[in-house]
């Protein structure tokens, strides 16, 4: 009698200062799968007791917004084989460094490297250049 949980694999696809996105896939070798798996996601600062948030879905990707720019959460994913195992996977994530935002620009992923300064600019506006 088959009592192992299926194989999960959680992978950070987008990441952000205040967002990230992950997909999931899961496959068990002993007695296999629902045709549509059900995952339970969940969230929380890493060494926190309380969850942020707890999803039920049968979707492989779940993105999660509002979150504090520098900080590592732990996102948990849960999933049943057909026998009803459990199979669980849990990643680390830090969300990007937000060290400036006015208006339309912010400035993230500040890279030191022989005294000079990187940082990543993003303006949300959109400008119109006319060439002649």
């Amino acid at each position: 009698i088959d009592k192992t949980g299926p194989n999960v694999v959680i992978k950070q696809t987008e990441l952000t200062t205040r967002s990230v996105k992950v997909e999931v896939s899961s496959g068990d070798t002993e007695v296999g799968m629902e045709e549509t798996p059900v995952y339970t996601y969940s969230i929380k600062k890493k060494g926190a007791n309380e969850v942020i948030s707890t999803e039920t879905t049968e979707e492989t990707t779940k993105t999660y917004d509002r979150l504090t720019s520098n900080t590592t959460y732990e996102i948990t994913v849960k999933v049943n084989d057909i026998l009803g195992n459990e199979g669980t996977e849990t990643i680390e994530i830090t969300t990007k460094n937000l060290l400036y935002q006015a208006d339309d620009i912010t400035f993230t992923d500040l890279i030191w490297s022989n005294s000079i300064a990187q940082v990543t600019a993003t303006n949300k506006r959109t400008y119109i250049c006319n060439t002649k």
